[in-house]
């Protein structure tokens, strides 16, 4: 009888309780759906690179966002994945649901790195009526992922779109190193004024970008607020905060609350800044 091939799954996350978690479900369920595994993790970008050095390969990878304080997120983890080819299938394996400061990385995890083939929030993996549900339920998910066959594939479509899709307001918001720039500049200031004057350019220069980016930045978080169902964002539209706040205020709130984003060396290399 031959001894099937082992699923060989990298988790890459910050809390190692994470790869016991899905060790275990492996050891629950895997005799059962005719699997083994051979499960690694990395807690940082660093030792993930140290493993693909190693050369380990992989069938399955499952990013979470969010690597620790002051360490480069899980979007750093795809750029070295993608460039690599070391990682096999991508899922985001993420806390979802009401995180909104995963917004902008969800988007450009789908949009820029085409290994990333399905989203399974934590809340899935631990979810259901028996630790038995959950492990074949997860396992089942991971000889999908790598057969080419990714669950809810719905989750990814609602932030994977193409350059000619004109509802793509995620590429509409963030176009050129120097949209990147003023996001950056807007996280430590609530006025154009203020902004300008610390970088050293022209008020006028940062307020008539900020007015063109307002109705696609309303139209972004319209966009998200509508597939919250999908993807357990739940993001408010912009309407329900503008109330009496400048384009300023609203584009700093928006710039803060996606700084896991804003600050990722990744996303300075994508728009080469």
């Amino acid at each position: 009888m031959n001894t099937p091939t082992p699923l060989r799954v990298l988790v890459v996350d910050d809390v190692n309780t994470v790869w016991d978690v899905i060790i275990g479900y492996f050891r629950e369920a895997g005799e059962d759906l005719g699997v083994t595994a051979e499960v690694r993790g990395a807690s940082s970008v660093e030792e993930l690179e140290a493993l693909i050095e190693d050369g380990e390969r992989f069938d399955v990878t499952l990013v979470d966002f969010g690597l620790g304080a002051g360490q480069p997120s899980g979007l750093s983890a795809l750029e070295v994945l993608n460039r690599e080819g070391a990682g096999g299938r991508v899922a985001i394996h993420e806390d979802m649901e009401n995180n909104d400061s995963r917004l902008l990385l969800a988007y450009a995890a789908f949009q820029w790195f085409p290994q990333t083939v399905a989203l399974i929030p934590k809340t899935v993996s631990v979810a259901g009526p028996t630790y038995e549900e959950r492990a074949k339920r997860f396992v089942s998910s991971m000889i999908a992922i790598r057969e080419g066959n990714a669950p809810r594939p719905d989750r990814a479509t609602s932030f994977r779109k193409t350059q000619y899709d004109a509802d793509n307001y995620f590429q509409q918001l963030i176009k050129t190193s120097t949209d990147l720039r003023n996001f950056k500049l807007m996280q430590h200031f609530n006025s154009f004024a203020e902004a300008a004057d610390a970088a050293h350019f022209a008020v006028g220069v940062l307020s008539n970008w900020g007015t063109q980016i307002r109705p696609i930045l309303e139209l972004f978080l319209q966009q998200a607020s509508e597939n919250a169902d999908l993807t357990g964002l739940h993001v408010e539209p912009l309407a329900a905060h503008q109330g009496g706040h400048t384009t300023a205020a609203i584009i700093s709130q928006f710039a803060k609350a996606q700084s896991l984003f804003f600050d990722d060396p990744a996303v300075g290399r994508h728009f080469n800044a």
